[in-house]
């Protein structure tokens, strides 16, 4: 038979268990976050306007990531968003810089290269050398430095020690060194086949021969050779390159890219003379586009006729001409000795990251060897974030406005007149086109607006050069964050509502959820 009182008591119980319940803890209903609680203080990822820990208490329905639904009324709540809207095309400077231990930078999302030197001189994009061989007709020297003074060339006159052993013409070539369109290397003592001669008779014809021109042309470093009869012989080569930095041959060498390896001993040469036109504009232009080194070997340049191996004066001045209206924003028109030295010094270098923001990086670039001949300015390739669309380089007191190129899809700049012997420098990049005024826009940022739980966080950036200003670096809402127990408790009864709040952590927002009636 039933006990009806155990069953008329475990129901009793039963109900006040639920009421207990239902007093003491919010009803699945409600909004509060479960599964963990919102970061609050770190910037969001997402670009919306909600918070991210839910609102479905909050002014009718709603979902929340890391919450369930729920429904209910709101009280005391913030005001809507006041900021600007958020555009994706205005999210520019976004990069944050970081340096890596292979000498790369990383701008958040962007590995750049590290930064090289350019082959050649002045962000040229091939060299071009003429020489001048024997030196007995030192006439040669004044008509070409009489062509070369038109356009700002400078050439090499290869001397051999022996046909110029005359007081006469010793003279007539300091003046013309004095000029400074021509240097002096050395083209050997007699003018010997390299093939044919012994080991032993390496010294008279070649340091003897680079030290007689050292001391009769005080000025002259003779830091280059020309082999006699453009021959190579590698054990000369190798007794060679005790005394100077570079060898010429005559098509029998190497073709010599600079910045890559090449045999400085082995260097091609084209004769031009009175048989053999100047190289032509296709031989040039091909020359060019490759970062060819060209070097061209004369003899005698004159002015009353040419025949055989020697040039005529106004094939070289027509040669020039060409050179300087065509070519020359990419072609560097140099001696045979200056485009050596800098070959030498972009083997010799180094680059660093001395420091990077957002918008702008210090790097300290130089040449290891730097001395009183390895000091030709230098230039530098720096890659750039994707965003820069213009940019400026302070390297002391000068100001250079550098040209942003892009290149398999990456974009570049080229800082020039960097000292060999190393100096610090500033890219400051731009994220902007050009406005009306003709500007090259250069943005820093004027001022910070951190992100709220409601708002979006932003920078105003102002240009260095005029005011016009710019809104980017969005940083989303980062929600209201609230604590695990609420501020305020009314429990419901089986004729009212209770409810419960709680205060966000970072501001005055009060959240309220509603509990029903139990």
């Amino acid at each position: 038979m039933i006990n009806m009182k155990k069953i008329i008591a475990w129901l009793l119980l039963f109900v006040m268990a639920i009421g207990m319940a239902s007093c003491g803890a919010p009803t699945p209903n409600d909004s509060t976050p479960t599964g963990g609680e919102s970061s609050g203080g770190t910037g969001g990822t997402n670009t919306g306007g909600s918070d991210g820990t839910g609102s479905g208490a909050e002014s009718g329905t709603g979902t929340g990531s890391g919450s369930s639904t729920g429904s209910g009324s709101s009280s005391s709540g913030g005001s809507a968003s006041t900021k600007p809207t958020y555009r994706p095309e205005d999210d520019i400077l976004v990069y944050e810089a970081i340096t890596n231990s292979d000498g790369t930078l990383k701008y958040l999302d962007e590995i750049l290269l590290k930064p090289t030197f350019t082959p050649y001189y002045n962000g040229y994009k091939a060299a071009l050398s003429m020489t001048f061989d024997d030196g007995d007709h030192y006439e040669t020297g004044y008509n070409v430095s009489e062509i070369f003074a038109q356009y700002g060339f400078t050439g090499t006159a290869m001397l051999t020690a022996g046909f110029i052993n005359d007081s006469t013409i010793i003279k007539n070539w300091n003046i013309i060194f004095d000029k400074g369109y021509l240097d002096a290397g050395c083209h050997g003592y007699d003018h010997a086949d390299p093939r044919s001669l012994s080991e032993s008779s390496y010294e008279h014809e070649i340091k003897e021969a680079i030290e007689f021109l050292r001391v009769n042309f005080p000025s002259q470093k003779v830091l280059t050779f020309a082999s006699p009869l453009a021959q190579p012989s590698t054990p000369y080569e190798e007794y060679l390159a005790n005394f100077v930095i570079a060898n010429r041959l005559e098509a029998m060498g190497e073709r010599a890219y600079l910045g890559k390896e090449f045999n400085a001993y082995r260097i091609q040469a084209v004769s031009v003379n009175a048989r053999i036109a100047p190289p032509s504009q296709k031989f040039l232009e091909e020359n060019i586009d490759t970062g060819t080194w060209i070097v061209e070997l004369y003899h005698q340049v004159r002015k009353d006729g040419a025949s055989g191996i020697n040039c005529d004066y106004n094939t070289l001045a027509s040669h020039c001409k060409t050179l300087y209206e065509k070519y020359s924003d990419v072609l560097w028109v140099a001696s045979f000795e200056k485009v050596a030295i800098y070959s030498k010094q972009i083997q010799n270098t180094f680059v660093e990251y001395i420091d990077a923001t957002s918008n702008s990086m210090t790097l300290k670039a130089g040449c290891t060897i730097a001395d009183d001949v390895y000091n030709i300015p230098m230039s530098i390739e720096v890659n750039v974030p994707s965003f820069v669309d213009s940019a400026i380089a302070e390297i002391g007191d000068e100001i250079q406005y550098l040209e942003v190129v892009t290149r398999a899809n990456k974009k570049y700049v080229t800082v020039k007149n960097i000292k060999a012997e190393g100096e610090e420098f500033k890219i400051i990049l731009g994220g902007n086109v050009n406005c009306l005024n003709k500007c090259n826009h250069v943005y820093t940022v004027k001022e910070h607006i951190k992100a709220t739980c409601e708002e979006i966080g932003y920078d105003i950036n102002e240009c260095v050069n005029c005011t016009r200003t710019y809104v980017a670096k969005f940083t989303a809402p980062y929600g209201h964050s609230y604590m695990g127990n609420p501020d305020e408790h009314v429990c419901a009864t089986t004729t009212s509502e209770g409810y419960e709040k709680y205060k966000c952590r970072f501001c005055d927002y009060i959240k309220t959820v509603i509990l029903p009636k139990t």
